[in-house]
């Protein structure tokens, strides 16, 4: 269904604040971006951007899911690329890693979404929350769709729970990378082998 034009026009207005609010956010610290801040990059009124978001929460959680979003077909070229689930859980955690080495500020907005996520989701606007329940690209989901086949083809142990597998590979895989990106001290192939030993908890031996 096309869009009328007034709904270009507003859905233009809320990228250009979005894009704004991404523009603070990786070039100051979350924390010292004020909502004032944004609208003025975006050039609209402070009455504009708080008739788009309820807060500035509102503006990170969009500005991390677009950015994974856009990395969707990274994600699909790799996993398809490679042979077995343990290969292409390997290339799943490869993408992910090579996105916040590329830009290591997505790092720590993401340890906020995490947070909000988990734990603060009541504080966001109901249009947001929408937009994180029904994104067309889910981490969860693709590394969940990996390890339920890998557990199917024998690649993985046929007994663990798949939701709990799942959240277990990605927080692990979210803490590895952390110390890749804040406080790089070892080179990248140790993080491929701590991979590998992180899927060694799923079962797999290969």
């Amino acid at each position: 269904m096309l869009m009328t034009r007034k709904e270009r026009e507003m859905l233009q207005r809320k990228m250009d604040i979005v894009n704004a609010a991404r523009e603070l956010f990786l070039s100051k610290e979350y924390e010292k971006v004020t909502m004032e801040e944004i609208a003025k990059k975006a050039e609209f009124t402070r009455r504009t951007l708080y008739s788009y978001f309820k807060n500035k929460l509102d503006l990170l959680m969009l500005v991390v899911l677009y950015e994974f979003d856009k990395s969707e077909p990274a994600y699909r070229t790799a996993i398809d690329n490679a042979n077995s689930s343990s290969e292409k859980l390997m290339a799943y955690a490869s993408v992910y890693f090579n996105f916040f080495k590329q830009t290591p500020s997505y790092y720590r907005l993401m340890q906020i979404y995490d947070v909000a996520e988990h734990g603060e989701k009541e504080v966001l606007s109901p249009a947001v929350r929408y937009e994180m329940n029904n994104s067309d690209f889910s981490l969860e989901k693709t590394a969940r769709d990996i390890i339920e086949t890998g557990i199917n083809d024998g690649t993985f142990d046929s007994e663990i729970d798949i939701d709990l597998a799942t959240n277990f590979f990605l927080k692990s895989l979210f803490g590895i990378v952390h110390q890749y990106i804040l406080h790089p001290r070892f080179p990248d192939s140790h993080f491929y082998m701590e991979v590998k030993y992180l899927m060694r908890g799923l079962g797999c031996r290969t």
